[in-house]
């Protein structure tokens, strides 16, 4: 089967939004209106499955930023938690644990 090739702004539209971007600024970046994007997505079918390839590879990268964040978070509270000897240390670090 062969690919149907975007156009320049609408490749610019998911590179935007793959990298992170919002679709605001996607639209801001590319130099299109939202209207445009809005039907692009609706009457272009390969752009409308592109775009939402772009969403879900956007969405697992911040997912992997959030989980590290949260790890880092994690680590960081048991260490100061231990480091202070307060008398909630186990119980702060039993609790982290069970988000882990």
């Amino acid at each position: 089967m062969t690919e149907i090739a975007l156009t320049p702004q609408q490749q610019e539209v998911t590179d935007v939004i793959r990298s992170g971007g919002t679709i605001h600024g996607a639209i801001a970046i590319a130099k299109v209106l939202r209207k445009d994007v809005l039907a692009w997505r609706r009457e272009i079918p390969h752009f409308a499955a592109a775009l939402e390839q772009a969403f879900s590879e956007r969405d697992l990268m911040h997912r992997e930023r959030v989980m590290a964040l949260v790890d880092q978070a994690y680590q960081t509270s048991c260490r100061l938690a231990l480091g202070t000897r307060c008398r909630d240390a186990p119980k702060l670090v039993r609790s982290a644990r069970t988000y882990s």
